[in-house]
């Protein structure tokens, strides 16, 4: 019997820097699935995660963008561009939208093609952050959704409010990749970076940005203990925010890996390497996605997720529900001001906190495998009537 094909439209096109989506990916092709998945081109590497998944990738600077269609202006016309039109309209069974631009655009083609679509939701996009009619195309394109994909039992709520999806549709799966990934301790930055190997690495991974408190964090490094270095991880390496925030403080303290990492896996070596993952969410509420969408981050924190994949005990600041488990497993350390790491830093040690109750926040309330079954059984019964 042929295999049933999904179509996931991708706006962002960051798909092997999210180790969700991909593990969602990998996970529909080792239940028997055909994926793909349509993004512009970007600067960064993209790779297709697995054996039957396949990246469509289109140039967007030949896609002219349109404010009723923001994505791909009818994703006819890219489809066409990257050469599918020997697809006929019963190839795909489901169409899954990923964010605002992602369903606009599966609702615009589950109606052209006539099979159902649903939404995976990483950020959540407020109407008094936003306007009426940016909601509303937003709202529109969610009124015939098959199934929502949001992290927690609030920001699902907050999904459904501002959205209008009954909340029974929506399936909660948090920010998170497939299983823990034990390592022993490794020497992986102090050897690429040249740092001591009597040196504890707090590593900060992620966008360089006010809202992840980024420069608060450099300029506190002057007070931290001798025994601890900050070493900085841009996702998509060096650029020119890091060169400018780190300024003449690039020192003995401050270490900057430059390396770019294709896949998620590729970043066990240097995970296992430190000591301390930084993790640091302050709503800033200049633009859509920085407001209330961190002010409810709840469980939509992936590098969170992936410190404690990798058994790493997180150092974050009061953010709601994932601050409240890593207190209670004994994952790691909630401050409330910047001001406590350097004398948070000087009382930690490998007893105090070490890395089983990462590993076990991890598989008890993130892990993809453990999370991902309510939505392969609602795909699983779609795909079955589908084929009847």
């Amino acid at each position: 019997m042929d295999k049933s094909r999904i179509l996931i439209i991708h706006p962002e096109g960051n798909l092997n820097n999210n180790p969700n989506l991909s593990g969602i990916v990998e996970i529909f092709c080792e239940e028997n699935y055909l994926v793909d998945v349509v993004s512009p081109k970007r600067r960064f590497p993209q790779l297709a995660p697995c054996e039957g998944a396949r990246l469509l990738l289109f140039d967007d600077r030949i896609v002219k963008y349109s404010s009723k269609i923001p994505f791909l202006k009818g994703l006819s016309k890219a489809l066409s561009h990257i050469r599918m039109s020997q697809y006929s309209r019963t190839d795909y069974k489901l169409i899954i939208g990923v964010d605002r631009d992602g369903v606009i655009e599966a609702s615009y083609l589950s109606q052209l093609l006539g099979i159902p679509y649903g939404l995976i939701s990483y950020e959540i996009f407020f109407k008094d952050e936003t306007n009426a009619e940016f909601k509303n195309e937003e709202t529109k394109a969610c009124a015939h959704l098959a199934f929502a994909v949001c992290q927690d039992d609030v920001r699902s709520a907050l999904l459904a409010k501002e959205n209008h999806i009954p909340l029974e549709k929506i399936i909660n799966i948090p920010v998170a990749g497939r299983g823990v990934r034990k390592g022993e301790k490794m020497q992986y930055l102090h050897n690429m970076l040249n740092i001591s190997s009597n040196k504890k690495i707090a590593l900060y991974m992620g966008s360089i940005a006010k809202w992840s408190m980024i420069e608060e964090l450099v300029q506190s490094v002057d007070s931290w203990p001798d025994e601890w270095v900050l070493v900085l991880h841009n996702r998509y390496g060096m650029n020119s925010k890091v060169r400018k925030l780190i300024g003449d403080k690039h020192s003995k303290s401050i270490y900057i890996s430059k390396e770019l990492y294709p896949k998620p896996g590729d970043l066990s070596e240097m995970l296992h390497s430190a000591d301390l993952g930084i993790a640091l969410y302050k709503p800033i509420f200049n633009e859509i996605y920085t407001g209330n969408n961190l002010k409810y981050l709840g469980l939509s924190s992936g590098k969170i997720a992936m410190y404690l994949q990798h058994g790493i005990p997180v150092l974050t600041n009061e953010n709601g529900l994932i601050s409240d488990y890593i207190r209670a497993n004994g994952a790691g350390y909630v401050i409330d001001s910047i001001n406590e790491i350097p004398e948070l830093l000087e009382s930690i040690n490998q007893r105090e906190c070490g890395s089983e109750g990462a590993y076990a926040l991890f598989k008890g309330k993130l892990d993809l495998e453990q999370q991902i079954g309510p939505l392969m059984n609602k795909v699983e019964n779609m795909m079955r009537i589908c084929l009847t």
